[in-house]
C-alpha cells in the first residue's frame, strides 16, 4: 500500500542549517540534562561513533537457544504509556515489554536518535508478535515520553500522545535481549507499496515481493510503508527522499526490519538504513545498495504533519537518511 501521506515527524522543513548530514542533526547530549549526554554516540568530526559497533550478535557463550545478551552502544529505560494503539511501555536497559493493541509482547530498543537541539531523543523499539512487525518510535523529552509512532503491516502508520518516564546514556551496556517473537507471515502483496520500481545489481522491485542482495546473501524484499520526504524535509527540496520501510527475509538472516532510502542525490543508489534482524538479534550496519530507481506520478509532496515543538515552524521526523543531504 502507497501511505504517501504519512509521515513520520518531518525534518526541517525550513531554516534549519547547513553541512551536516543528516544522522548528524541531531547528536550531541541527552534530552538536555547536560549530565552524560549521548556525545559518545557520535563522533566531534560529524562521523557517526554509534555505527562503530557495527553487528551486534549473540554472545557465543549464550548460543544455546535460551536468553542471549546483545551489546548496544546506549542504555535506556521506559516506563510509560500511549493513547490509542500503544498501552503501557516498560523497558529497563533497553529491554522489556510493550502493549500493542491490546496485546502484550516482548519488545527492545535497538537504536537511538539524538535530537536534542529540537528537544527529543527518539528510542527505535521493535516488538513483533506472529503475525506483524510493530516498529515504535517513542519521543522523549526532559519532562518524559511525549509522543509515540507505530507501523506495521497491517496499519498505517501513526502518532499518538504518550507520557511517563525516559532516560537514557551513551554506555556500552551488555543488554539481555527478550524472547521476541519471530513474524510467521510477511505482508501480502494486497500490502505492498505501488507504482516504485527498484531495478540493479542488489535490489529489484516493482509488483509483489522484491529482491536484495544485502552483504552476499540473496534476501525477499517486501516494502510495506511510504514515507514521502520528496519536498518537505529538508530546506532544498533537491535534497529530498522518499522511504520504503521493508520488511527483508533471507536464508541465513532470518527475518530482518529496515528502511531503504531514495534519495534525489543518488539516482543510482539506494541506502538501506538502520536494518535489524530478530533472530537472533542483529543490529546491522547501514549499506549503500547499487540500483536505480523510479517513483510514481504524483508520489512526492502530499505529507501529514507530525506534532511540532512549541513556538518552532519546522517539523520533525525520527528517521533521517544517513547520507550527504543537507539539511
Amino acid at each position: 500500500m502507497l501511505h504517501s501521506t504519512m509521515l513520520l515527524m518531518a525534518m526541517c522543513v525550513a531554516g534549519c542549517g547547513g553541512g551536516q548530514g543528516a544522522r548528524d542533526a541531531g547528536q550531541t547530549d541527552t534530552a538536555g540534562d547536560g549530565g552524560d549526554g549521548l556525545d559518545a554516540l557520535d563522533g566531534d568530526d560529524g562521523s557517526d561513533a554509534g555505527d562503530d559497533h557495527g553487528d551486534v550478535v549473540r554472545d557465543p557463550e549464550d548460543d544455546d537457544g535460551g536468553s542471549y545478551h546483545v551489546t548496544l552502544p546506549f542504555t535506556a529505560d521506559v516506563d510509560g504509556t500511549g493513547s490509542i494503539r500503544i498501552g503501557e511501555v516498560l523497558l529497563a536497559r533497553a529491554a522489556g515489554t510493550a502493549v500493542v493493541l491490546g496485546d502484550g509482547t516482548p519488545a527492545l530498543a535497538y537504536q537511538i536518535t539524538d535530537w536534542a537541539a529540537y528537544g527529543y531523543t527518539l528510542l527505535h523499539v521493535i516488538a513483533p508478535d506472529v503475525d506483524d512487525l510493530n516498529v515504535m518510535y517513542l519521543y522523549c523529552t526532559t519532562a518524559g515520553l511525549a509522543w509515540v509512532w507505530h507501523e506495521d503491516w497491517t496499519l498505517a502508520m501513526d502518532f499518538e500522545t504518550g507520557s511517563g518516564a525516559c532516560t537514557f546514556a551513551a554506555a556500552s551496556t551488555a543488554v539481555t535481549v527478550p524472547p521476541l517473537r519471530t513474524p510467521e507471515s510477511r505482508p501480502s502483496a494486497s500490502q505492498l507499496v505501488e507504482g516504485f520500481t527498484l531495478s540493479g545489481a542488489d535490489v529489484s522491485y516493482s509488483i509483489g515481493p522484491g529482491t536484495i542482495q544485502w552483504e552476499g546473501e540473496a534476501m525477499d524484499l517486501f516494502p510495506f510503508e511510504v514515507v514521502d520526504c520528496s519536498t518537505d524535509c529538508t530546506a532544498d527540496p533537491a535534497d529530498g527522499w522518499w522511504e520504503l520501510h521493508s520488511v527483508v527475509v533471507g536464508p541465513g538472516s532470518g527475518t530482518c526490519f529496515g528502511i531503504l532510502y531514495l534519495i534525489k542525490s543518488t539516482p543510482d543508489r539506494v541506502q538501506l538504513g538502520y536494518p535489524v534482524c530478530l533472530d537472533p538479534v542483529r543490529i546491522r550496519a547501514d549499506a549503500w545498495l547499487d540500483a536505480t530507481w523510479t517513483v510514481p506520478a504524483g508520489a512526492g509532496g502530499a505529507v501529514l504533519p507530525g506534532p511540532r515543538p512549541a513556538g518552532l515552524t519546522h517539523v520533525l521526523r525520527p528517521l533521517p537518511p544517513l547520507g550527504n543531504v543537507v539539511l
